[in-house]
């Protein structure tokens, strides 16, 4: 694996993780500052990466035999202010909060770690499990991985978008999600409980009615998207069986 330094700002640098010649992960260190522990990005040279079991990062791997440095690890974050000297990985140079830096940080090592996991057990010889190292890198590379880790982030976003709003003491930004919720309720009910039976009882009554407007599947798409469960169709179209 090689990391290949594209841009050494003052506040940051920029680089790229290719596995052979395939380019699979962006990385942001440190700015050079003559190597000073936990403010500089670690040397130019060759180095031995060790998976190492970290408290707060997970299954990881360190950089060892820096000079003069030690714990580097190979980490999410998302600004150079997440980096004590190591290097975070991610999927894109994005800004984040006004600042440089690097997006879909915690997904896709997330993703990636467990992928390697899997990957150590179902194939104990090195040479198929090298094989199956490179089919990950094409299938990240490929975007697959890209479109779960995005999918991930903006449930987890809209997660705390919700919990925001539920606290806020205003009925308008507290009270429009239960209040749409309740809209699809009585409109489902109306589309399969009130209409069939109202149709029903006239036609029985001896006075039939015209139909009915109905609803399309819009509803659903929007009551989906309220539970969280919109990020399925992801699902389905990753594993090619959702309709075109």
């Amino acid at each position: 694996m090689k990391l290949v330094r594209v841009s050494k700002a003052q506040t940051a640098t920029y680089g790229v993780l290719l596995q052979g010649d395939i380019p699979f992960a962006v990385t942001l260190e440190r700015p050079w500052l003559d190597n000073q522990p936990n403010v500089s990005c670690i040397p130019a040279g060759r180095y031995v990466c060790s998976r190492v079991q970290s408290p707060t990062f997970g299954n990881t791997f360190e950089v060892t035999n820096v000079p003069g440095r030690s714990h580097i690890l190979f980490h999410k974050g998302n600004t150079e202010d997440d980096s004590e000297g190591c290097i975070l990985v991610g999927e894109a140079f994005n800004p984040v909060l006004g600042k440089p830096g690097i997006t879909q940080s915690g997904a896709l090592s997330g993703i990636f770690q467990v992928a390697q996991g899997l990957l150590d057990r179902i194939f104990p010889d090195p040479e198929k499990k090298a094989a199956a190292q490179l089919e990950l890198v094409k299938l990240q590379q490929s975007g697959e991985l890209a479109v779960l880790a995005a999918a991930s982030d903006l449930a987890k976003a809209q997660m705390a978008v919700n919990q925001e709003e539920a606290k806020n003491p205003s009925l308008f930004i507290s009270g429009w999600r239960p209040a749409v919720g309740w809209i699809c309720c009585l409109s489902l009910a109306y589309q399969f409980v009130l209409k069939p039976l109202g149709t029903f009882v006239a036609a029985w009554a001896g006075h039939p009615i015209p139909e009915l407007p109905g609803l399309d599947n819009t509803l659903w798409e929007l009551l989906f998207g309220m539970l969280g469960l919109g990020g399925l169709r992801t699902v389905e179209k990753i594993k090619g069986v959702a309709a075109k």
